[in-house]
Parts: C-alpha cells; structure tokens; sequence
C-alpha cells in the first residue's frame, strides 16, 4: 500500500508540473532524436511519439495516459498545455493547428517569478536549483517545508508578473501537497526527479508492467484513473462522463463555477454568486482552497483532479476577487466579487455582473449548431471559439481559457454521436448537475 502510494505521488507530481508551463515539462526518453538540444528540448521529446518535432494535443493526451493518468487528468492536461504553449511555440509562417507545441521554440514559454532553474533558452542551471534548498530549506538541509515553500515563492516573486506568479504557485504548491513525505517535507531528490526527467521513462515502464500483471490476473488492467497507479477512481457508474465534463466549467474563471445548493445570507444574489455557493462550506462568504478541495472531492472527483483544479480556481480567481483591505490568503475567493473574475472572448452566457443572460446562452446554438439544432460538433465548436474570440483586443488569456474550457468539456461530454448537447450545457450553467452528483456520491 505505501508503495503504491508513493509511486502515485510521484506521477502526480510529474503531472503537476506539466501544466500550462514549459519549464514543467521532463523526459529522457527520445532525447537522441533531438540531437544538440537543450535540455528543456529533450525533456518535452517524451511527447513528441513520431519524433516530428511537434507535440500534438493527442501526443500530450497519449504521454499522459502511458504514464498511468485517467481520462479526466489527461484530457485536461493537455488542454491547458498545449493551449498554452502551442500559441507561444508556433512559428511565425505555421499553418498547423494552434494546440501544436513546436519543441524548437520550447524556451519560449518558460515563465518568469520562478527559481530560474531553467534560464531563458531552456537549460537547465544547477546552481539556481540548488539555491532553492541553500537559501530556503532552514528545517532540514534537503527538504522544503510548507512554510519554507511560500517564502521561496514571495522571494521569487517579480513585480506585476502576475502569470508568472501564477504558474509558478500554481505548480510548486501541487507538487508540495501531492509530493511531500511522511514528515511533511517536499525532498530535494523528488524535485530534482522531476527537473531531470528521470521519473517519466520509469513511471512508464511501472504503468505497462502493471497492466501486464493486472491482464494475468483475470482483471483486464488499468483503465486509468485520477491518481496515477492507486486503485481510486475518479468517479463511478452513469455518472462517470457527467462528473468528468464539470472539471472544465470550474476551471481558470469564475464563469466555470457551478452549483444550486442554498447561498444562505442576504440577497439577492446573482445566479453566478448562486453557483459559487456550493463551495462555500462554512457559508462565510470566503471559499477557502480547502473547500474548493473538498467540494471536488465531495462531487467524487479523486486527489489530483481535485488538487489541480483547486489550485487554478483559488490561483486565479483568489486575488481578483479579494478586497482591497482584505488580510486572507491570496488564495481566498470572495463570493461578492466573483463577477471580476469573468473573462473574455466567450460565449457572454454570463454579463459582467454575473448574471445568467438566457439570450446568449441560446446563440450557442441558434448560431453554430448547423448539424442538429440542439448539439455542436467539434468544427462548430471550433468556429465558436473563433468566432468570440477578441482578437482586436489581443485577448489571449480569455481566448485560451474559453478554449480550454470548451475543448475539454466537448471531448468528455460529447454523446456517442459526438454532439455536445445543449441540455448537458444547460445543466453545468445552471447548476442542476452539481447537487444531482454530490448527491450519488454520498
């Protein structure tokens, strides 16, 4: 048992640290195909399966899925990182798709507010790695401590970098919580396994040898799941598909919170404050990480599903929404403000204020649905995208977290005909879909 959650830890920590940032992509293997790279490029050739130099959405998806992850955790991963990293990798003159990562230009997306481990061209510094646990770990001389990990992060903070700040909070505090020993301790031998790339070739031989052994023994194998080897699951029965599109609609913006179950406390509350309530607990008008955590958790979704998306919800809406005066943790949502964390180049289902705009809603449809009036198809989702995407205004955040949001929520709830219907949409928005699942998992 103890070592197969250690072997789940240390894939959910390689997990972690792959999203949305190129200075968390790892793997030896393939590197030779790469010839004189840098060693950030002969990490990120462990996706990179037919060795083109161009690492599709479904080479990301198939890296995650070798390395032992679930649908969910694999599908989303590679939504956020090629999402992320194909605009900034992609060559001025390309015509391939927006969700390809060009390895040549890897270093380009290589985020500032971070230990500086990688320099700007994708190598690797050892002495910058090594200064993490000289000028930080004061506990033990190889470890980082809670504590000890969120003075590292404020000392490595730059000025108004917020997506800097961002990404890199966003990976070191998922790999602490999902990496840390017994003792509490994030070691420097785990960190380094992870910058080096050393865990991914093993992990992937650990996840085939399992399937192996799992086919002998009558059990058929894995058939991946939320915590990279445990025998969790993310969700079970008819609501597998269900619970599994609502991670998208909670994830990166206020607009992808939903939930019925009561706000309590004053009103009139708008819809999308209505929503957000299902994860304040404590009805205090703050929803804590933990309770963004635990309200995952409570909608059946395992460790790292959970964990991912609590850190980006909390990560991105937290300071958005704080109060100028407030003295909570940055990663506290306020339920008054939550309108402020809406963004752009979106569908408008939501105005600015919050408020569900039915209208909208049903341009989705009236507008894009060309095949059959009530679903989208993958092209008329993509025709969606472009068309609300606000390129006059070079809105690339808002382009990319509508594009992550919706891609991911198209290929996890479309139907056996591959529509994504507009009753299973309607159902996220209005929240129907949250008490129904936390009830079933209860």
């Amino acid at each position: 048992m103890e070592a197969r959650r250690r072997r789940s830890s240390q894939a959910a920590a390689a997990a972690m640290g792959l999203l949305l940032f190129a200075s968390s992509f790892w793997s030896q293997a393939a590197a030779a195909a790469v010839g004189a790279a840098t060693e950030l490029q002969k990490h990120v050739a462990f996706f990179d399966s037919d060795h083109d130099g161009i690492i599709s959405f479904s080479e990301t998806y198939n890296g995650f899925r070798a390395l032992g992850f679930g649908v969910v955790t694999s599908e989303l991963s590679a939504t956020l990182i090629n999402g992320a990293l194909g605009p900034k990798t992609k060559p001025e003159n390309a015509t391939g798709s927006q969700f390809s990562i060009y390895i040549e230009n890897i270093h380009k997306g290589v985020h500032g507010s971070d230990s500086g481990a990688y320099d700007s061209e994708g190598r690797f510094v050892h002495e910058k790695f090594d200064e993490i646990f000289t000028k930080h770990a004061k506990t033990v001389p190889d470890g980082l401590t809670s504590a000890e990990l969120e003075e590292m992060l404020r000392a490595n903070r730059k000025p108004n970098d917020h997506n800097g700040w961002l990404g890199a909070s966003t990976e070191w505090e998922t790999t602490f919580t999902l990496a840390k020993d017994k003792d509490g301790f994030l070691r420097k031998d785990t960190v380094r396994a992870v910058y080096d790339g050393s865990l991914f070739s093993k992990l992937a031989s650990e996840k085939k040898a399992r399937d192996r052994v799992g086919k002998g023994a009558g059990r058929g194998g894995t058939a991946g799941n939320d915590s990279g080897g445990s025998t969790t699951t993310v969700v079970s029965g008819d609501s597998d598909m269900a619970a599994a599109a609502a991670v998208p609609l909670l994830l990166l913006s206020a607009a992808c919170f939903c939930s019925q179950p009561a706000v309590g406390g004053d009103a009139p509350a708008t819809e999308l404050q209505k929503h957000v309530a299902f994860f304040d607990s404590d009805h205090d008008g703050i929803i804590s990480f933990g309770e963004t955590y635990r309200g995952l958790r409570a909608l059946g979704f395992g460790v790292v599903s959970s964990t991912v998306s609590a850190t980006f919800i909390n990560g991105d809406i937290g300071p958005k929404t704080r109060p100028e005066h407030a003295e909570g943790s940055w990663f506290s949502i306020y339920v008054e403000n939550i309108h402020k964390g809406i963004h752009g180049s979106d569908t408008g289902a939501f105005d600015s204020e919050g408020r569900f705009v039915s209208e909208k809603f049903d341009e989705i449809f009236t507008k894009h649905a060309k095949t059959v009036p009530d679903g989208l198809t993958s092209d008329e989702l993509d025709e969606m995208l472009h068309a609300n995407a606000h390129t006059e205004h070079k809105d690339g955040s808002g382009w990319l977290q509508a594009a992550t949001e919706w891609r991911t929520t198209y290929e996890i709830a479309k139907d056996k005909d591959d529509f994504l219907r507009k009753d299973t949409l309607r159902a996220f928005y209005d929240g129907s879909i949250f008490s129904k699942l936390a009830s079933e998992n209860d």
